[in-house]
């Protein structure tokens, strides 16, 4: 019995070494043998009722004298093998009592424990498994009821033409915005994040690249119509400031925005915590490099951000969408000159920004489109499309003066590959 006490053991001190605290509501009292792995797992929770947190390596030191190990075990391969036990033990004493009820004449109480068996088999799932044929009729009823009720699946954005190549941003999916420094992607995220308000919509907006303070500065510009340039530099005039509070007294919108910058988050388990604590609609995080990670290499790091990203978004269910920062547009001048070449993508410390993710946008303003105020759009990726064009840019207006952003004007190559307006 100490043995299979040691799996306990095994999987509590491979959860702390991994640091990771959305691990520890999987867990429960009864996943447990009585000895030194229940005792361990109730100082476990007990430490986080008081500290809002995982043990350190130096508290679990003190009252176990285990040393934490360096090379992290499975956690979901522990967990599975832990609830395997589980639920042999219970139904080695189930089918004991059936056993019993059967020694001592009495098929009817047999019957019914046997019956409680059977239920709490399927109640003990271990995996999750779907069965396409089976499940057919239940997907059949599901996509009626969303052409009844017309069910978006996720949240628009504010341009209609590139809700219809990467319909919109859907739930359960990781969207990547990758520009270069100061190409426009904190004001992208602002953009989404006031959508959303108006909406009715919650949003999560997590900056690390500046502080929350000059994301609801520049959210303040863009919810109210203010120049940002003037609400930047404290000249705006009285009239200004008159409209502004008219606004802000007016404002029924439903919903807020939770400003959340790097003082609170470093990981994205950070992040994960924040969505379980606040349930908002959509998750934007600005400046995904700056993540920590924890492995040494930048390309290591990368896969484990991106694929935590990922993970947490399809667990979640609501929209991710982050920002992260690329390399040089092409490998030649021409490449770099031409305002309409597609973006050869080099995101920084890896290509798993590009490749993992569900949608990839492209932004970049030449110096033109400063000039005519515009973005440039490219959709880069789209894992599921069903767009019909090959669209190479959408160009949407971007007024920072009067804070319009409405305007969507597509590019697009015809068959024989021509610009076509």
């Amino acid at each position: 019995m100490q043995g299979i006490d040691s799996l306990g053991v095994r999987l509590l001190k491979s959860l702390l070494a991994s640091k990771d605290v959305l691990l520890l509501e999987r867990l429960r009292i009864d996943d447990f043998l009585l000895g030194k792995s229940r005792d361990m797992f109730a100082w476990i929770l007990e430490y986080g009722l008081k500290f809002n947190g995982l043990p350190t390596e130096a508290a679990f030191i003190d009252e176990f004298g285990n040393v934490l190990p360096n090379d992290i075990e499975a956690f979901p391969y522990l967990h599975e093998q832990i609830l395997k036990r589980n639920l042999g033990f219970k139904l080695t004493q189930s089918l004991q009592q059936v056993g019993n009820s059967l020694d001592n004449n009495d098929p009817d109480a047999a019957l019914q424990q046997l019956v409680q068996v059977v239920q709490n088999t399927n109640q003990q799932k271990v995996d999750k498994v779907s069965f396409y044929n089976k499940e057919a009729s239940q997907r059949i009823q599901t996509y009626k009821h969303n052409v009844t009720n017309k069910v978006f699946e996720g949240i628009e954005t504010p341009w209609e033409e590139i809700n219809e190549h990467i319909q919109g941003l859907m739930n359960g999916c990781l969207h990547v915005v990758l520009g270069r420094p100061n190409q426009g992607k904190s004001w992208m995220v602002c953009i989404l994040a006031d959508h959303c308000l108006k909406k009715s919509k919650s949003a999560l907006l997590v900056t690390l690249e500046m502080p929350s303070i000059r994301i609801a500065r520049r959210l303040d510009a863009i919810r109210h119509k203010l120049s940002f340039g003037k609400l930047r530099n404290n000249v705006l005039l009285p009239a200004d400031l008159q409209k502004w509070e008219d606004s802000v007294a007016n404002d029924k919108t439903v919903g807020d925005i939770i400003l959340v910058d790097k003082q609170k988050v470093r990981t994205v388990v950070d992040v994960a915590l924040l969505v379980k604590k606040y349930k908002p609609d959509i998750v934007l995080i600005d400046g995904g490099y700056r993540f920590s990670g924890r492995s040494k290499s930048h390309w290591e790091n990368t896969v484990e951000i991106v694929n935590d990203l990922q993970i947490y978004a399809e667990e979640t269910n609501i929209p991710w969408v982050v920002t992260n920062q690329y390399g040089e547009l092409g490998n030649n001048k021409q490449s770099k000159d031409d305002p309409t070449a597609k973006m050869e993508m080099k995101a920084r410390y890896g290509a798993e920004w590009v490749m993992a993710p569900d949608v990839v946008l492209g932004i970049q303003q030449s110096p033109d489109d400063r000039v005519l105020r515009r973005m440039q759009v490219h959709i880069l990726k789209v894992r599921d499309s069903a767009a019909e064009s090959n669209v190479d840019q959408i160009s949407i207006s971007w007024n920072l003066v009067d804070m319009q952003f409405d305007a969507t004007k597509s590019i697009l190559d015809d068959v024989q590959g021509n610009r076509v307006p």
